[in-house]
């Protein structure tokens, strides 16, 4: 395990909330730290398991949560992932749900819109073109964190 610190993607649920035993709400601006409390085990994160994570894309992001819960109202998220960590640049051939996924053990949304707003079936909207609208949205909001 190392520091690191890097952007990605993540999708979260239409009411904000973290999953599995953590129903802390997600706001924009907010580092939030990974709470061991609710887990069984040895207490370290694991890439698919235990931790705060990310994707390198919006679709990798996508394939990660596609199935595993309901997308209606979902909001993609640009995160920044760091603390101590890892990441698996080759997730793909190693038989995990998605590319390129990372974990850390602190999670900061730098922005958010909805899901809906960014893709159509099965295709994303420009990265860029992502950002430009969670920057729009912050402004909207009064919210001062720099999208990246």
């Amino acid at each position: 395990m190392k520091t690191i610190s890097r952007f990605g993607w993540h999708i979260i649920e239409k009411y904000r909330k973290l999953r599995y035993n953590d129903d802390r709400i997600v706001r924009v601006g907010i580092r939030m730290k990974w709470s061991y409390d609710s887990w069984d085990g040895d207490g370290k994160i694991k890439i698919c398991q235990r931790g705060m994570h990310a994707s390198q894309t919006p679709a990798d992001a996508y394939r990660c949560v596609n199935g595993g819960f309901n997308l209606d109202g979902a909001w993609l998220c640009r995160v920044l992932v760091d603390g101590s960590g890892y990441g698996d640049r080759f997730s793909r051939s190693r038989g995990h749900m998605g590319g390129g996924k990372f974990v850390g053990t602190h999670r900061t949304v730098l922005g958010m819109v909805r899901l809906h707003d960014v893709m159509t079936p099965d295709v994303f909207i420009s990265d860029e073109a992502i950002l430009e609208l969670m920057r729009k949205r912050n402004r909207k909001n009064g919210v001062k964190t720099e999208v990246r």
